[in-house]
């Protein structure tokens, strides 16, 4: 799973979960707007430490738009699907793609499917059920 450490916070109006601003190169390049249960729980702990989790399965290349953007140094053929490392910050991201190649050294952005993510939070070691959540 890929884990980013993350607070509940406001931005631009909005409920969000962000990346701490100490690391430049953190999920703090952009914000998941919450819904639903995860608002609500997070409306009344404003600052409270998580990490966020997205399976490699729901992390994606994407087009030019994407803040985060890595470069491949590992790539693992596992059948239909290629399992691929990128340094983002202090982090290592496990992006799944379809089959295919992808030269290491390359640079990729990639984007996040925020619906099936998870938050565990920092304080408690537990996890909460699915994020439901927007990127923007």
């Amino acid at each position: 799973m890929n884990l980013f450490h993350a607070a509940g916070g406001q931005r631009e109006g909005r409920l969000v979960i962000v990346g701490p601003e100490k690391e430049p190169d953190s999920i703090a390049k952009f914000a998941l707007e919450l819904r639903g249960a995860r608002a609500t729980w997070f409306g009344s702990n404003l600052g409270r430490q998580v990490l966020v989790g997205f399976r490699p399965k729901h992390v994606s290349l994407t087009g030019a738009k994407s803040p985060v953007v890595c470069a491949i140094i590992y790539e693992q053929l596992i059948g239909a699907k290629t399992l691929l490392d990128a340094p983002f910050g202090e982090r290592m991201i496990c992006p799944s793609t379809d089959a295919s190649t992808h030269p290491t050294g390359n640079e990729v952005r990639l984007s996040f499917d925020p619906n099936p993510g998870h938050i565990f939070d920092v304080a408690t070691a537990r996890a909460s059920v699915e994020l439901q959540c927007d990127i923007f």
